[in-house]
């Protein structure tokens, strides 16, 4: 008996920690009002005689804020702007602002350059390949594009200084820096070269400090703000993923840090995580996966096989494939950080189950994390 009422006071201590953690993170999700509201529903309900004997204090305040948490991903956007006072709720002027944006030779980077030009900023695209088919379509655009590959800090300073004397000249000040520029290879672990994992690291990780460092003494004339693209995937892991994960938890890392330093300066940081989307870099992890495998040693290569190598393939196909089409979501999202007028810290975009997933998952004991995440692993066949 005594066993059984320890066992019950550590599930009850495990739980009280789990709500603590959960309500620490919906209160980042700026709807505190929906879960006190929730609490009280749950609460009074809970406190019926037939369930007040059933459910332990910890119990009733972990069910109150699971119904928080879902209240919170479905009904956000409407009560969050509920709850905004008004002279909050209108947009920036766009007058005299400029933004700089990395990696919009493609994808998130190049429709949101666009989008802010037609809202009316002055924008400038720094593009891996200033002579890119994407760049010569944001000249078109009215969109002033430079040449600014993220890997290299004398790349990024001039944008910097071509910037500065842009801005000088128009009288403008420099209201956000968008760091959008990334690259991602999806593999096991043991078949990515080392070379494309300090690619990672340096155009993902590295890249946003040179971006801000560069920008940072601009933004603080203004002040301005700093929007760091990163990825649910740098707040968990899933197989095939692990180096795109430690590059984006790297970011997310930079994002909390800054905010809290900059915070001195009036300079605003906001962090934007989007799940799956349909973009080119699963497309182009697959299209690697032939050359890493057949690269690796005879040792290595004969613990996988080829049946797994085949099947992996087909795995990655199969995400690729499910991955959400509705690439404007990431966009809106940064479109938001840019335009509010208090921005929010984080801003996650996906499913509704995506963004479920990404409020709850990081919350969860690593062992239930591992069993819930290693469903997505192929196993090697026999």
């Amino acid at each position: 008996m005594e066993k059984a009422n320890m066992l019950w006071q550590s599930a009850d201590l495990l739980l009280a920690k789990l709500s603590v953690k959960m309500a620490t993170n919906l209160v980042t999700l700026r709807l505190p009002a929906v879960f006190l509201a929730s609490i009280v529903l749950v609460w009074s309900t809970s406190c019926l005689p037939w369930v007040a004997c059933l459910v332990t204090f910890a119990g009733k305040m972990t069910l109150a804020i699971l119904v928080a948490a879902v209240v919170a991903v479905v009904f956000k956007k409407p009560l969050a702007r509920l709850l905004t006072p008004l002279d909050q709720r209108q947009p920036i002027s766009p007058r005299g602002k400029a933004v700089f944006i990395t990696g919009c030779d493609t994808g998130f980077g190049h429709d949101l350059a666009v989008r802010l030009r037609q809202y009316g900023f002055h924008v400038f695209a720094g593009c891996l390949l200033s002579e890119s088919e994407g760049s010569k379509e944001l000249v078109k655009e009215n969109i002033q594009v430079l040449q600014c590959d993220v890997t290299k800090w004398e790349e990024v300073a001039t944008c910097a200084d071509q910037v500065a004397q842009v801005m000088k000249d128009k009288n403008l000040s420099l209201w956000a820096v968008v760091n959008n520029a990334g690259v991602a290879v999806l593999s096991e672990f043991e078949w990515i070269p080392m070379k494309q994992y300090e690619q990672m690291l340096d155009v993902n990780s590295l890249g946003s400090v040179r971006v801000i460092k560069a920008f940072l003494p601009l933004l603080r004339k203004t002040p301005g703000r700093i929007i760091i693209m990163a990825s649910m995937s740098g707040r968990y892991a899933i197989p095939a993923f692990t180096g795109y994960s430690m590059s984006k938890h790297a970011q997310i890392a930079l994002a909390d840090g800054l905010r809290r330093e900059l915070k001195k300066f009036g300079i605003a940081v906001s962090v934007v995580e989007p799940g799956a989307y349909k973009t080119s870099l699963a497309g182009s992890s697959i299209a690697q996966l032939d050359q890493q495998f057949s690269s690796l040693s005879e040792a290595v290569h004969q613990s996988y096989g080829a049946a797994y190598h085949s099947a992996f393939k087909d795995h990655l196909s199969r995400l690729s494939d499910a991955s959400d089409p509705n690439i404007h979501e990431p966009v809106d999202k940064m479109m938001e950080a840019i335009t509010a007028q208090v921005p929010e810290l984080r801003y996650v975009a996906g499913s509704p189950a995506a963004l479920f997933r990404a409020a709850v998952m990081p919350l969860l004991p690593l062992f239930i994390q591992d069993k819930l995440l290693a469903k997505l692993s192929i196993p090697i066949p026999p």
